[in-house]
């Protein structure tokens, strides 16, 4: 009968101890499941940072380049007008000496 009674007691203290190790491994699984939720969305905020500044290169690159073929375009113009202005100026003098010596 003692014998009996010392096994249930150990039954009970395994079956607390079984009890105890059941909870902390449901919680250390939820934590685990929060854990991995947050490094979800942290890898995809740091995704989405990454294409945020690929776009902004992106965007960068293009106005760089719009701007440097709007600085050829104008220096062309500049040369042209140059070109133009230096030759009319010329001749709108001439012109506007010969109409006054006539």
């Amino acid at each position: 009968d003692r014998k009996a009674l010392k096994a249930q007691k150990q039954r009970e203290k395994l079956d607390e101890e079984i009890a105890k190790n059941q909870a902390k491994a449901d919680e250390l699984a939820r934590v685990l499941r929060v854990k991995r939720e947050a490094v979800k969305r942290l890898d995809r905020s740091i995704a989405n940072s990454h294409d945020d500044a690929k776009r902004a290169r992106t965007e960068r690159s293009e106005v760089h380049s719009q701007t440097m073929s709007q600085n050829r375009k104008n220096k062309r113009k500049v040369h042209v007008v140059k070109g133009r202005s230096s030759s009319s100026d010329s001749s709108s003098s001439s012109d506007s000496s010969s109409s006054s010596s006539s």
